[in-house]
């Protein structure tokens, strides 16, 4: 993407070109003095075409920058996460709209993305997510997303930032363009006669006929989901792991529930499946694994099989009572 800086000074001088040209277009108070005007401006057309066209640069600039986080980003980042399981997080699993938050983090908190998941949060997280595959999941499911970088930031601010520019911009047209016709209205009618055929007419047409495709163009790229799509996104500021994990349960509220400890799976976040049957996932499993445990859940998403601890062991205890103890403190406590 290109600098915001210079994006904005030319953005205004193409703004206030067109300004100037629309003001120029619209002044006159009759078709004679205004066609006499463009007859005294050779440069009319030319000039018209250039901005329109310039101002539809700057759109497919932008619109093919911000295309690239439609086209093959998804597909290729697919391939770097898939793992031996072949597991596409863009189409396995899509979440249910239950009320509770949904994130995607990104590489800059992987241990925000663990305990959240413990928690039994919906989370999705992975070394090899880049950037637009982030936003594509986070367009698609409806996740929050949660990150350090301030990079990110800047990306998903000036995506919420051009869909402003452009719808702005397409409104101003249209205002422009109400001017022109409700001028065109108010003038006298002109019978047939060589006026309507005349150079300085058409162009006043052509004129018209322009601002109106550009309008419904610019209006095509706004309906594009990665456009329009209004991202949540929330940067953390503290530093530090559980500072950070301390940070988002206060901000999002999220409580400690004991029901909902260790119901997401801790590789991909997928719900859990409990096999009713442990003859079903024999085949899975070593002997002595099968033999010692009753008790077995699936991933939904990886399809990792997980079983019980062993209450008798007492290294296995430990570990759960203190990842238990852990989520309880780091968790939300107020009202």
């Amino acid at each position: 993407m290109s600098s915001g800086h210079n994006d904005s000074n030319n953005i205004n001088l193409l703004d206030n070109n067109l300004e100037t040209t629309l003001n120029t277009v619209g002044s006159s108070s009759a078709f004679g003095t205004s066609m006499q005007t463009l007859q005294d401006s050779d440069v009319f057309d030319d000039e018209m075409d250039e901005i329109l066209a310039s101002y539809k640069q700057e759109f497919d600039l932008e619109a093919s920058a911000l295309k690239e986080l439609e086209e093959g980003s998804p597909t290729s980042d697919i391939e770097n996460v898939n793992g031996p399981n072949n597991l596409d997080y863009s189409l396995d699993e899509v979440p249910v709209d239950d009320g509770e938050p949904k994130f995607v983090c990104d590489t800059t908190i992987p241990g925000v993305a663990k305990h959240l998941r413990m928690l039994g949060i919906d989370t999705l997280h992975h070394d090899n997510f880049s950037q637009n595959y982030i936003l594509y999941l986070a367009r698609t499911q409806h996740r929050t997303i949660l990150t350090f970088s301030m990079k990110l930031q800047k990306n998903i601010d000036q995506i919420l930032n051009n869909y402003k520019k452009k719808k702005e911009r397409v409104e101003e047209l249209k205002k422009k363009l109400n001017e022109l016709q409700v001028e065109d209205e108010t003038k006298p009618q002109i019978s047939n006669s060589s006026a309507t055929t005349s150079t300085p007419y058409n162009k006043w047409k052509e004129t018209k006929e322009k601002i109106q495709t550009r309008i419904e163009q610019y209006e095509m790229d706004l309906s594009d989901p990665i456009l329009s799509y209004p991202y949540k996104y929330y940067l953390l500021k503290t530093k530090g792991r559980y500072n950070q994990i301390n940070e988002v349960v206060n901000t999002f509220k999220i409580r400690y529930i004991p029901e909902k400890m260790f119901t997401r799976c801790a590789s991909c976040s997928g719900t859990l499946r409990k096999i009713p049957n442990k003859e079903e996932v024999k085949h899975l499993l070593e002997q002595n694994t099968y033999n010692d445990n009753d008790h077995y859940s699936m991933c939904n998403r990886c399809k990792q099989l997980f079983w019980g601890i062993h209450i008798e062991n007492p290294a296995q205890r430990e570990a759960v009572e203190k990842a238990i103890a852990f989520c309880e403190e780091y968790s939300y406590k107020g009202d």
